[in-house]
């Protein structure tokens, strides 16, 4: 309760008066600027009463779209960006596999051109025992492998770089204190 003092002014019509301490601003009032000081904290009240709704109902889109959420968002952002940074170097490193492949298949196929000389050579000859068709099915092979696994060709991750920045999380846990308000009555 506001108490009465005789002596101070009041802080807004400036008379000498009986004034009023109002307890939140601690200024002294007469009575009628006392009441109105206290009705214009209505309104103010009624504003935070709206911010109030508005939060509850923004909590509750929340809760019922969780997927919505500024942080859930951030993670589909960093997934789009990394895919995006993973395409790229794929599609380079590709566009360089394709022109050594070429280049290697070219080499491949000139060997094959020999092998298919030298059967034929051996066709004609007709001169051939399990020795020459072990070299043979060796030969083709060995041509099998080197097209498949190129020796001079090899795909290495690079363990020591991180390419895509790793994500991650930290979530504390309070001890149940979200928010505190303390009022005095």
């Amino acid at each position: 309760m506001a108490t009465s003092n005789v002596s101070p002014v009041c802080c807004i019509c400036k008379e000498e008066t009986t004034t009023y301490s109002c307890p939140g601003c601690s200024k002294y009032f007469c009575f009628d600027d006392l009441a109105r000081h206290r009705e214009s904290f209505t309104p103010q009240f009624h504003e935070i009463g709206h911010e109030r709704n508005e939060f509850a109902e923004a909590l509750n889109d929340q809760r019922k779209n969780s997927n919505n959420h500024p942080l859930l968002k951030q993670i589909t952002q960093w997934e789009k960006e990394s895919i995006k940074k993973i395409q790229k170097t794929a599609e380079e490193q590709r566009q360089l596999l394709q022109q050594s492949v070429g280049d290697h298949i070219q080499e491949v196929e000139n060997k094959m051109k020999l092998f298919t000389e030298e059967m034929q050579k051996i066709t004609k000859k007709k001169d051939f025992n399990e020795i020459i068709l072990d070299k043979l099915r060796n030969g083709l092979a060995d041509l099998r492998k080197l097209l498949n696994q190129p020796n001079h060709i090899q795909i290495k991750e690079d363990s020591s770089t991180i390419f895509i920045k790793k994500l991650s999380i930290t979530i504390t846990k309070t001890q149940g204190k979200i928010l505190s308000l303390d009022f005095d009555c």
